[in-house]
């Protein structure tokens, strides 16, 4: 079995992943809060906190399974280890299911209240203004788009003729909007919306 050489798009590393003990349920997620905490005399009642510290995200848990034959005989006599072969396809299969997942929470395609505000842009300067604005700067942000909005993006200049993208040694595509890292996912996991 010949494998080649692929980047590994493994996007649950760019989500909180969180375990739960029921199948269908609302996790407790907390929210960025800009309350405080209020003073208070001694021997008195401790006031209630005046923020909203947690927002209910509905889950519901689905079981997936898939099964790959092997005859003992091909065990046996295969020249290479083609149960561990099968145990790294079956890893790739989770993977794959696991990036769809996230895609379709991400653009909006999961036909649920998925608790994300989608918004849509139209040129440069909605991408400023989601950045500048709309998402919190203490957020550790990154960038995700396939091979076409990168090559939209990486091909933008400025007024000035200078390049919109900027190098950076740290981000994987080697380049950086704004100061966040540019991750480039591939056209067929992350296909363009041709509406």
């Amino acid at each position: 079995v010949w494998n080649l050489k692929e980047s590994d798009y493994d996007l649950a590393k760019y989500v909180t992943v969180k375990q739960v003990g029921t199948p269908v349920g609302t996790y407790p997620i907390a929210l960025t809060n800009n309350g405080v905490l209020a003073t208070k005399e001694e021997l008195a009642d401790v006031p209630e906190i005046d923020a909203t510290l947690f927002r209910g995200v509905d889950y519901k848990v689905a079981t997936r399974a898939g099964k790959i034959y092997l005859s003992n005989e091909l065990v046996e006599d295969s020249e290479v280890d083609i149960v561990a072969e099968v145990k790294n396809q079956l890893k790739k299969l989770v993977q794959n299911t696991d990036n769809s997942n996230i895609i379709s929470v991400l653009t909006g395609k999961t036909g649920t209240n998925d608790n994300f505000k989608h918004i849509t842009g139209t040129g440069l300067d909605d991408i400023k203004q989601t950045f500048n604005v709309e998402l919190d700067p203490a957020l550790s942000l990154s960038v995700i788009v396939n091979q076409d909005a990168f090559n939209y993006l990486d091909t933008l200049k400025d007024s000035e003729g200078r390049y919109l993208l900027q190098p950076s040694i740290t981000a994987p595509s080697g380049k950086q909007l704004f100061g966040a890292p540019v991750i480039v996912i591939a056209n067929k996991v992350l296909p363009t919306d041709k509406a």
